[in-house]
């Protein structure tokens, strides 16, 4: 019988460590559960981020569009300006042209009128002094 005691212990033991083991795996099963549940969590909250990424992306993607119409509108805005000065330069150019060309054109008309007036005068004098000699002579 003392082989069958401790045949009886054996199969105790090997019977506590075995429910220990159950216990230690059973344990073991529910944090491996948790541990899948949080991992779930974090890949829901990475691909939340991979969607927030791409949107941002996206919405990146569409300013630079934007800001890339804008230089463009910029651009043919500066243009068109520096055409609109070429063009009021041009015009203010012919007018000032134009205006000098007139006032030189009144300025020349008087000093030919005023040459004419002096001419007269001359011609003028030239007669009073003739005849102021002519008297002279007569005196004489």
């Amino acid at each position: 019988m003392d082989k069958s005691n401790e045949m009886f212990e054996l199969m105790t033991r090997i019977y506590a460590e075995v429910q220990g083991i159950k216990s230690d795996v059973n344990d073991i099963k529910i944090e491996q559960n948790n541990t899948n549940k949080r991992l779930d969590s974090l890949e829901n909250k990475v691909d939340n981020l991979e969607n927030k990424v791409d949107s941002l992306e996206s919405k990146v993607d569409s300013i630079e569009s934007k800001v890339d119409n804008l230089e463009n509108k910029v651009d043919s805005g500066f243009e068109e300006v520096n055409i609109r000065f070429d063009k009021m330069s041009t015009e203010i150019g012919n007018m000032v042209t134009n205006e000098i060309a007139d006032e030189l054109s009144n300025k020349l008309k008087e000093i030919k009128t005023d040459v004419r007036f002096v001419k007269r005068k001359v011609q003028d004098t030239e007669e009073d002094v003739f005849v102021i000699q002519d008297q002279l002579k007569i005196i004489k």
